[in-house]
């Protein structure tokens, strides 16, 4: 019998050359909502605020989230999962400063002072409501690009491990529906 350092001398050269560490993924733009749900991702809502699938509501006729109110005082609406597996984990793509980017709508009506939270599965960063960026007042009733770096919803200096969701409060009644379509997470260059 041929000694096993002999044979592997032999094979060693047809067989792909292994890497220690592995290659992290590109900071390619990474939807969070785009016409449906992805798999363990869900709407909720509280204080007779609430989010829903608006079927025909989005951008070309496909669907959006749509926030509304009914006389809500500081009640706010929610996408977001729950399942680790799910969540948008920033360590398995190269470093890079995330935003947090979206199309909204909110047709002719006024929808002041509503505020944005990211929502994360790690215990860190705290993180913090911030207005909701865009022209509110009912002037614009187009589709609005609105992007938010994910460092402007930090409380704390510690970096986001994951994406779980986001959180939308509305201080108050709204005047109308506010629609949401093509949300995703883009690295800011």
């Amino acid at each position: 019998m041929r000694d096993a350092q002999v044979l592997l001398a032999e094979v060693r050269p047809y067989q792909p050359r292994m890497e220690k560490e592995g290659r992290l993924l590109d900071t390619k733009p990474l939807n969070v909502f785009s016409e449906k749900n992805p798999s363990g991702w869900y709407l909720s809502d509280w204080k007779n605020a609430k989010m829903k699938l608006a079927k025909g509501k989005g951008i070309n006729g496909s669907n959006a989230l749509e926030v509304s109110t009914n006389g809500s005082k500081g009640g706010g609406a929610t996408y977001r999962t729950k399942r680790d597996s799910a969540t948008i984990k920033f360590a398995n793509f190269q470093k890079a400063n995330w935003a947090l980017k979206m199309s909204i709508r909110t047709g002719n009506a006024n929808l002041t002072g509503l505020e944005l939270r990211a929502l994360t599965m790690a215990e860190a960063p705290k993180t913090k409501e911030i207005p909701l960026p865009g022209t509110l007042n009912g002037s614009n009733t187009d589709w609005q690009e609105i992007s938010i770096p994910l460092t402007e919803l930090k409380v704390s200096e510690e970096e986001f491990a994951n994406l779980a969701g986001f959180y939308i409060r509305a201080n108050g009644s709204m005047a109308g529906p506010l629609y949401i379509d093509n949300v995703r997470l883009e690295a800011i260059h």
